[in-house]
């Protein structure tokens, strides 16, 4: 990462209460070359820029971190590129991560990336995971914390986090400004009432300045 890119990203962590190593940030910049070199071949990001990725990719992804107990075992659902789960698992080393993705592409991608930047206790799953499978051994009853950032409506998100979730473990979805809608539907849907609803955090994103919500349920 260029001297002004790390600047960039230390001073937008910094103001999020987020205080990364020189470790840390080293493997921030690997990750930035990396994902702007992939993105030449496959399509993992529209955006383009140090400063929008820095911004709406790497810091957009660390603002849950202060909400996830530590050495969480934590379920990415949708994960893309890695967000949120790579940059959270940068931060906090003791997170036990699982990064789902259905498309083949960008699970290679998500596995060619945890090899680069030697981390430790994070797989990538190339699969699509439906109700059925959230049922099943492999993911049923298995996860502190169940993540997602913009990847679906809010309602089948918790349909899936019901199943994989531990007793009182919490369901993060990242949204937009406009959840408002999304959350009332939630309230009405009786296979959801096994969910609290505890935190609904606006955020204004350094660098960018746009608004984010974090929208966070307690499984009862």
């Amino acid at each position: 990462m260029k001297g002004s890119a790390s600047e960039l990203l230390l001073q937008a962590a910094t103001e999020i209460k987020i205080f990364l190593t020189d470790s840390q940030v080293e493997k921030f910049a690997l990750y930035l070359a990396e994902l702007k070199e992939w993105n030449k071949k496959i399509n993992l990001t529209a955006l383009k820029t140090d400063r929008e990725i820095i911004s709406k990719h790497f810091i957009d992804s660390l603002t849950p971190l202060p909400l996830i107990p530590p050495h969480s075992h934590v379920l990415d659902i949708g994960s893309g590129a890695g967000f949120p789960g790579i940059p959270l698992k940068i931060a906090n080393p003791g997170f036990s991560i699982t990064l789902v993705e259905a498309r083949e592409k960008k699970a290679f991608f998500l596995r060619h990336i945890i090899r680069t930047l030697g981390l430790q206790g994070i797989r990538a799953e190339h699969l699509h995971l439906d109700p059925g499978m959230a049922q099943g051994p492999e993911f049923h009853g298995k996860f502190d914390v169940v993540i997602s950032r913009a990847a679906f409506d809010l309602k089948i998100f918790l349909d899936l986090s019901r199943f994989v979730l531990k007793e009182k473990g919490y369901a993060i979805a990242m949204k937009g400004p406009q959840v408002q809608e999304e959350i009332d539907a939630v309230a009405y849907d009786a296979r959801l009432q096994v969910f609290h609803l505890v935190n609904n955090l606006e955020i204004t994103l350094p660098i960018t300045h746009e608004r984010r919500r974090l929208v966070v349920y307690r499984r009862i």
